[in-house]
C-alpha cells in the first residue's frame, strides 16, 4: 500500500467495482501523482491483458478437448508471463489470484457470474470469507470454483479455471 491505496482498492478501481467516493479519491490523486499514476497504469494494462485473453478464450469454447487443453496452457502461460503491477517475486497475492481469476471468468459467464461463482467457492473452500482463503486453502478454492463454473458456464470453462488456478503460486502462510 502507498499513498493509503491498498492493492485490493487499485484491483476494484481498474474493475470499476471500487465505491464511486473511494474511485474520485484514486483518480484525482493519481491525477497529480506520477507514481500513483504509473501503479494504475500497470494495473490497467494487466486488467485489459486478462480480458483479452478471457474473451480469446471464449471465442475458442467450441474447440474440440484436446485443442482447448492446449488452448488453455497457452493462454494461462501469456497472462501468468505478464508483469503484474508491484509483483515482487514470483508469487502471487490472494487479492491479485482471486482478481485474476474473476477478470478470466468474466468475459466467459459474464461479471455477475464471475462474483458469484467465485463468492460460493470461497465459502465452500474456508470459514466463509475472503479473508479465509490462503495459500492452504487455495486448491480447494480452485476446485470449488471449477465446479461450480463447469455446472453454470460449461465444461470447457470449468477447465480452464482449473488449469489457470492450478497455475497460480500463491503466496502467504
Amino acid at each position: 500500500m502507498h499513498h493509503d491505496i491498498s492493492e485490493q482498492e487499485w484491483l476494484d478501481y481498474v474493475s470499476g467495482v471500487l465505491a464511486p467516493a473511494r474511485a474520485a479519491f484514486i483518480r484525482s490523486h493519481a491525477a497529480t501523482c506520477v507514481k500513483c499514476a504509473r501503479t494504475l497504469g500497470s494495473f490497467a494494462e494487466w486488467h485489459d491483458l486478462m480480458m483479452q485473453e478471457g474473451s480469446r478464450l471464449r471465442s475458442a469454447l467450441e474447440l474440440p478437448s484436446d485443442e482447448m487443453e492446449s488452448f488453455i496452457a497457452d493462454s494461462v502461460e501469456a497472462i501468468c508471463a505478464g508483469e503484474r503491477p508491484g509483483s515482487r517475486s514470483w508469487s502471487w497475492s490472494v487479492a491479485e489470484g482471486l482478481f485474476f481469476m474473476r477478470v478470466l471468468m468474466e468475459p466467459i459467464c459474464g461479471a455477475g457470474t464471475a462474483r458469484a461463482s467465485i463468492k460460493l467457492a470461497v465459502e465452500r473452500s474456508t470459514t466463509r470469507s475472503e479473508g479465509g482463503l490462503c495459500r492452504r486453502n487455495w486448491q480447494l478454492f480452485v476446485a470449488n470454483l471449477s465446479e461450480v463454473v463447469a455446472s453454470i458456464c460449461g465444461l470447457a470453462a470449468g477447465s480452464l479455471v482449473k488449469h489457470a488456478g492450478a497455475s497460480l503460486a500463491i503466496a502467504g502462510a
